[in-house]
């Protein structure tokens, strides 16, 4: 579908997903720890955002069997809030770094490959970007979207 753009909070659409599955990080025994809250709003489509959102958090989940923190780290960098999504599971071995967008490709035995280029997809369609980045502990997603302008700009 096509976004439809509206001035949103991040806070809002991660407080709203962690809501959803709060039955099943109650079961997985992981907490959700927030950091950096209060950014401005951004220029997104609040479902697809959510969408995008709840595949990260479901990755991290069935990562993490023993249980552990998905940690999101709000920042401002220039005109867009930088939202970054960390679990503290075994994360992503580093040769196969540059595939995780590739539509099928999964490490997981009944996965269909096509969790993380959806994120991908959903939130350039919002003009933004995703990326895998480097994590000493964990796997860390970094969604970057556009912060809303100012009528007076």
């Amino acid at each position: 579908p096509e976004p439809v753009m509206v001035p949103c909070h991040v806070d809002d659409v991660v407080q709203r997903v962690a809501e959803l599955l709060d039955p099943d990080l109650e079961d997985s025994k992981i907490s959700v720890k927030k950091v950096g809250q209060g950014v401005p709003k951004v220029m997104a489509d609040p479902t697809l955002l959510k969408q995008a959102i709840m595949n990260l958090f479901l990755n991290a989940i069935q990562a993490m069997e023993q249980g552990g923190t998905i940690t999101v780290i709000y920042r401002v960098v220039g005109d867009f809030v930088e939202t970054v999504i960390q679990d503290n599971g075994p994360g992503i071995p580093e040769e196969i770094n540059y595939k995780v967008f590739q539509p099928f490709f999964s490490t997981k035995i009944y996965g269909t490959g096509l969790g993380l280029p959806t994120v991908y997809k959903l939130i350039v369609a919002q003009k933004g970007e995703v990326d895998l980045e480097d994590a000493e502990i964990g796997a860390r997603f970094m969604i970057k979207l556009p912060i809303v302008k100012s009528r007076g700009a």
